[in-house]
């Protein structure tokens, strides 16, 4: 079926590379106080996270992944929920107040608080936190971006009535959304701006990484020509050339031409 193949071509993709160098802590039960302590320090000069809700319902293992967004170098923890009472469990109630307060920028992807219910029951009160903060969703801001930089093909039927949004005469393969409610999900978001797999290690530690990049996007507004001028720097190994005027073969190329090794647009000298 179609997203079979889809998923079976962004594998063809490159890795996924954050913006900046990140620090992971992993913190359970079992973690020593003064690793949660110091990440309390981190988190006071930070200013701006994202956060990402992971977990098993059935089993209630849950996780909540927070990134402490900072200009050298982000710090990545992922923290397990649990109910018991051990030496590092109010360093992480201390913790996620410090992160999750109002005055505080936090952004998401899509809306959380319909997962938000399934940790109601821990006494670390995210459910109740979150439900008092401001939580910018960064898909919906991506895709106003998007379509605002990567606008419908001269060729396009959908052209003739609207220039930004998605609809269903549209038949440009660089916008996959043929529906004006349709949303992104995020590694095809990735995978559409960056040419990049985010899933490609078979790991999700990327994701907070991944909205956060995305973020900074839409924050310095960037061109079409700025994409395409990432790509050819970050990805030259694969040795493909893109230029403004190739966009379409761009886009396609996530779809159509992976059955062949990536290509030069020009092998000519």
């Amino acid at each position: 079926d179609i997203e079979s193949r889809k998923s079976k071509e962004v594998k063809g993709l490159s890795n996924f590379i954050p913006l900046t160098p990140y620090r992971y802590v992993y913190i359970d039960e079992t973690t020593s106080p003064i690793i949660a302590e110091d990440l309390i320090t981190q988190a006071k000069r930070a200013k701006k996270f994202t956060i990402v809700l992971h977990g098993d319902i059935l089993p209630k293992e849950l996780f909540i992944e927070i990134e402490l967004i900072q200009k050298s170098q982000s710090i990545i923890t992922r923290i397990q929920i649990f109910k018991n009472s051990t030496p590092v469990y109010d360093r992480i109630k201390q913790l996620l107040s410090v992160i999750i307060d109002a005055s505080n920028t936090i952004q998401t992807w899509g809306d959380i608080n319909k997962n938000l219910f399934h940790y109601k029951d821990y006494g670390f009160f995210i459910y109740d936190k979150l439900q008092t903060v401001l939580l910018i969703d960064i898909r919906q801001d991506f895709k106003l971006w998007y379509n605002a930089t990567f606008i419908h093909s001269t060729n396009c039927g959908q052209i003739i009535d609207f220039i930004v949004i998605d609809g269903p005469l549209c038949s440009c393969s660089h916008r996959p959304y043929k529906s004006s409610t349709g949303t992104w999900s995020l590694w095809k978001a990735i995978a559409y701006t960056f040419d990049e797999n985010l899933y490609k290690t078979n790991s999700n530690i990327h994701e907070c990484l991944a909205i956060t990049k995305i973020s900074k996007v839409i924050e310095e507004k960037w061109t079409r020509q700025q994409t395409l001028d990432y790509i050819n720097l970050h990805h030259a190994n694969n040795q493909v050339n893109y230029n403004p005027y190739d966009i379409v073969l761009f886009k396609n190329k996530f779809f159509y031409f992976f059955y062949r090794q990536y290509e030069t647009i020009s092998q000519s000298p």
